[in-house]
């Protein structure tokens, strides 16, 4: 049986003690952490989480709902978006987490005027796209 070399085990180690002297335990762990990508999920994945959304407005007219957004745009600091779904334009704001988020900034619409803001589910994507 070969006998244990602190020696080999000094040598090993320096390059990490210096890092650590440097930096600190996260600076050495970021330097040697491989960067990996994000797997595609596949079968026994986890759901894709559910989202919601804040709609502001609706309306026939794609300019006036281009108007909306705008001044949507200039109250709130979430993303603002328009989309179309059957015959009229929704003026859709933020991106949450959870319905409770979702209803909070429905409260602060209405409080800005936006008498008719409602929360709506977006469910995940599962066309693999």
């Amino acid at each position: 049986m070969e006998s244990f070399s602190w020696r080999w085990l000094v040598i090993r180690t320096r390059p990490w003690i210096a890092v650590l002297a440097a930096g600190g335990l996260a600076a050495a762990c970021a330097s040697r952490a491989p960067v990996l990508p994000t797997p595609e999920p596949g079968p026994g994945s986890p759901e894709p989480e559910v989202t919601w959304t804040v709609e502001v407005h609706a309306d026939e007219d794609a300019v006036r709902a281009e108007e909306v957004a705008s001044e949507v745009r200039d109250r709130f600091d979430e993303p603002v978006r328009v989309e179309k779904a059957g015959g009229s334009f929704h003026v859709r704001v933020g991106v949450f987490r959870s319905e409770r988020e979702a209803r909070d900034f429905v409260a602060v619409a209405r409080e800005q005027g936006y008498r008719s803001a409602r929360t709506l589910r977006i469910a995940p994507d599962r066309s693999g796209s």
